[in-house]
């Protein structure tokens, strides 16, 4: 098949046709939507004094569409209120809610959502009944949001949750019977994701006591935030705010490896005190996948090829024997020979559509054995391409799976012209675009 390739080649792939810029992006995709939970560390009058602090927490919050916050301490809502005027500015493009006020002590707290109100809307809030506290320090606080923008997702809840350290096992675990309740409240939904500070890590979740957490045994809820990572900004080295995610299609709109902490310090080049000052917890984040227009998309055919240039001369015997030998016409190629008159250039051509990689690697190795044509270092350059990962599919920008046509288009070409140069080409079209599972 290949060869006549010896020597030096161009190992190139061919980028399949991007849609991520100019005006056809904004017909195919909208823009991905992120949601993220953030401890705001005793957040009331006396941090809200702060204007530095105030100032980058209003633009952590502008990075989401939808942001749930935690230890709100504001007795007379005066604080929040200042933090929803810095995130506004002069607009008016979020909307929040807030939890009642809870907790056993006479410290209370409030859960609270921001969320943007071009891309969601709030439809219901729900407290979780546990009025006598029997089970949680701050009973978890559920709204139920319309995606206006997402792709195939169009409503989820979100159960917004701080434990108290010294019982985040006990708590946690309750977690599987909160997100039922949460389901049953709204007529079954399934889509739902736990967000908050769980404190589930370190000497308050330790490796041994998660393993026998039932919100994390059960296979219906995947943790998107990884026990390594580290959610805080002090001294420590603990993941103790999570993403917990139950129901197929929103485990399905979560574009892969977009859970994680966002390290605001590096973003806005703050000083270690000024990241300290903001909070003791990075805020994790997760992106939903923005909607996409198929209709649009369906009117792109993009390719992905791999192409092999030989610099070495060949003689002119090996090149006719393309069209002299039966290596390529027994399995069907159309084989061709354009001349032209005035330079005597001939443009030899074999070439073969619809083919299997089974296919592929026979013919391979039957030209192979049959002649000079082909040589080893070759084939095990081809076998490896093959049997890439990255000819299985690959991730695009937008959180999908690429995934290629399993059939190939196999194109072998000579030139006759005093020398005799020749390329190899195998290429597999883009046939659908799905999404991760």
């Amino acid at each position: 098949m290949a060869g006549f390739i010896t020597g030096k080649f161009l190992f190139g792939i061919l980028a399949f046709l991007t849609i991520q810029f100019g005006t056809c992006l904004s017909k195919m995709l909208e823009e991905n939507l992120r949601i993220s939970a953030f401890n705001l560390r005793m957040f009331g009058d006396a941090r809200a004094e702060n204007t530095d602090v105030v100032e980058i927490l209003a633009k952590i919050i502008r990075r989401y569409d939808i942001s749930i916050l935690q230890e709100i301490r504001d007795k007379d809502g005066s604080a929040f209120k200042l933090l929803m005027n810095e995130v506004n500015g002069n607009t008016d493009e979020y909307a929040s809610d807030l939890s009642q006020r809870l907790g056993t002590s006479h410290i209370k707290e409030e859960y609270a959502v921001i969320y943007r109100k071009d891309t969601v809307r709030l439809d219901d809030t729900y407290q979780y009944p546990d009025p006598d506290y029997d089970y949680f320090e701050r009973p978890p606080f559920s709204v139920k949001v319309h995606l206006k923008t997402a792709d195939e997702l169009d409503e989820m809840a979100i159960i917004a949750i701080h434990t108290k350290p010294t019982e985040a096992v006990e708590e946690i675990d309750k977690l599987v019977d909160v997100s039922k309740n949460t389901s049953d409240h709204w007529n079954g939904l399934k889509n739902i994701l736990i967000a908050g500070d769980l404190n589930a890590g370190c000497s308050y979740v330790t490796t041994k006591e998660m393993k026998i957490i039932s919100l994390r045994k059960d296979k219906r809820y995947s943790w998107l935030i990884g026990d390594d990572v580290d959610t805080t900004t002090s001294g420590s080295d603990c993941a103790y705010d999570r993403f917990v995610a139950s129901g197929d299609q929103l485990k399905a709109a979560i574009v892969p490896g977009s859970a994680r902490e966002f390290k605001f310090e590096e973003e806005y080049n703050l000083s270690e005190k000024q990241m300290k000052e903001v909070s003791d917890h990075y805020p994790i984040e997760l992106e939903i996948r923005g909607r996409v227009n198929r209709r649009e998309l369906a009117k792109f055919d993009s390719k992905l090829s791999m192409s092999f240039q030989d610099n070495t001369i060949h003689n002119r015997e090996d090149v006719m024997r393309i069209l002299n030998s039966d290596d390529f016409v027994q399995y069907g190629f159309d084989v061709s020979i354009d001349v032209n008159i005035g330079t005597e250039k001939k443009h030899i051509t074999a070439f073969m559509d619809n083919m299997t990689k089974d296919q592929v690697l026979s013919i391979m190795h039957s030209i192979n054995l049959s002649s000079d044509l082909i040589r080893e270092s070759v084939c095990e350059l081809v076998i490896l391409h093959l049997n890439s990962p990255l000819m299985s599919g690959i991730p695009g920008g937008h959180g999908f799976l690429i995934e290629y046509d399993m059939r190939y288009a196999f194109e072998v070409s000579c030139e006759e012209d005093g020398y005799h140069r020749c390329s190899f080409k195998l290429t597999r079209g883009i046939v659908t675009i799905g999404s991760f599972a």
